[in-house]
């Protein structure tokens, strides 16, 4: 079973390692209690949301508020919590979804580990060939048709194609997964987004929320404005027939 880290960085590199993922899952500023820091953007003026706490009568409140200069209002954290939860629920991907996905995961796995045993085929046959020169460059140079420097060089280049062709015969990408665990923690984790996101520690939820909204999210103190989901997310909503027009729960 693959975990939830691998499963995370998946997200991130699908996403061609987009930068404002990275950074989002490595600031060493982060904090447990304000996940949504630098994630959440004032709809206001576009500066990114900060935490901090307030204290009340007998306890002490999380909120976030802007980090630029506009007059907009502080917001509760649990109260931006709920709301993104709710709004993950909108996007999670039906049963029919998930089973439409899963096949498609499925179909590229087997198309790609077609192509990679093709092309593991034309390598033993590269290999046949690269084996045979190197035999008559050692017959010609014991023979003296060819001299130990001409030998050394010629030799130098046949070698160093017979060992990038061997790694590429001998890399075992696919092995190395279960295209049916992979299918199954799909299945769990794209359910219920709001679920995923609750249970995973805060780098995980970086990554996620990173992978999904690689601009992030705006909030005007009522509601979620206009934002971009990322390609990869929009493809799997559109395979599911579950397409959601960015910034539209």
């Amino acid at each position: 079973m693959i975990s939830e880290e691998q499963f995370y960085r998946v997200q991130a590199i699908l996403d061609g390692r987009n930068v404002n993922k990275i950074s989002l899952s490595h600031r060493v500023r982060d904090k447990v209690d304000f996940p949504l820091r630098r994630i959440v953007h004032c709809g206001k003026c576009g500066s990114s949301f900060t935490g901090g706490w307030s204290k009340g009568r007998t306890q002490k409140y999380a909120y976030y508020r802007c980090s630029g200069r506009c007059t907009g209002q502080s917001v509760r954290v649990d109260k931006l919590e709920n709301a993104l939860k709710e709004y993950l629920k909108t996007i999670s991907l039906t049963e029919q979804g998930i089973e439409l996905f899963q096949l498609f995961l499925i179909k590229v796995f087997r198309d790609r580990k077609t192509r990679l045993e093709k092309v593991r085929t034309r390598t033993d046959a590269e290999l046949e060939i690269l084996y045979a020169t190197r035999r008559q460059l050692v017959e010609k140079n014991l023979s003296g048709i060819f001299s130990d420097e001409i030998f050394k060089e010629q030799n130098s280049i046949i070698e160093e194609k017979i060992a990038n062709a061997q790694i590429t015969k001998h890399a075992d990408l696919f092995s190395k997964y279960d295209i049916n665990k992979v299918t199954d923690f799909v299945r769990i984790k794209l359910a219920d987004l709001s679920k995923t996101y609750e249970e995973s520690d805060l780098s995980q939820k970086k990554v996620l929320l990173g992978s999904i909204f690689p601009s992030g999210l705006l909030w005007n103190y009522f509601t979620w404005l206009n934002h971009t989901i990322s390609p990869i997310y929009q493809s799997i909503l559109s395979i599911s027939g579950n397409s959601v027009t960015d910034g539209d729960p």
